[in-house]
């Protein structure tokens, strides 16, 4: 499962900064098997979170972190979120992440599997500019759905 945590105690072991995304790995009598936190020094946290075919988990998380995990890969500026999705392995190590928004707050709100390694993410977007350009003016924000697949590259994977 995939949370939101600030804490460096109890369950989590290690925290980054502010909040982290929290994920953890449970067996069927739902002990811990692992846990990681994700994140740098300002708020990371949680959406959704899918296994994949290969074990592993993708992803669906909100950063507005630039540094520790997030190091090269935030695209907005430390007063505004990004949508942040990580491939792990089945041990929790990132194997690929990527941000996808623009200069204003985008969150994600769920992500489905649509077959053979493609995922549909629904989110929350205020960006007119970056990975998504038909924000409609005012003051809300607009749904934005999008494709990505199994390497996090927007569109649909042909098999």
């Amino acid at each position: 499962m995939a949370a939101q945590t600030k804490s460096a105690e109890g369950d989590v072991t290690s925290n980054h900064g502010n909040y982290d995304l929290w994920v953890i790995k449970m067996d069927a009598q739902f002990s811990i098997v692992w846990q990681k936190t994700y994140g740098g020094s300002r708020d990371d946290g949680a959406g959704s979170i899918l296994q994949t075919p290969d074990g592993g988990y993708i992803i669906a998380a909100s950063t507005n972190s630039d540094d520790g995990d997030l190091k090269g890969v935030f695209k907005g500026d430390s007063t505004q979120s990004d949508i942040w999705i990580l491939k792990i392995d089945d041990k929790g190590t990132i194997v690929w992440q990527k941000t996808y928004g623009g200069s204003k707050n985008d969150f994600p709100v769920s992500m489905l599997d649509a077959s053979e390694g493609n995922y549909v993410l629904l989110a929350l977007t205020q960006s007119d500019d970056g990975d998504e350009s038909e924000f409609h003016s005012g003051p809300g924000r607009d749904a934005w759905v999008f494709p990505i697949n199994t390497a996090g590259v927007i569109g649909v994977q042909e098999t």
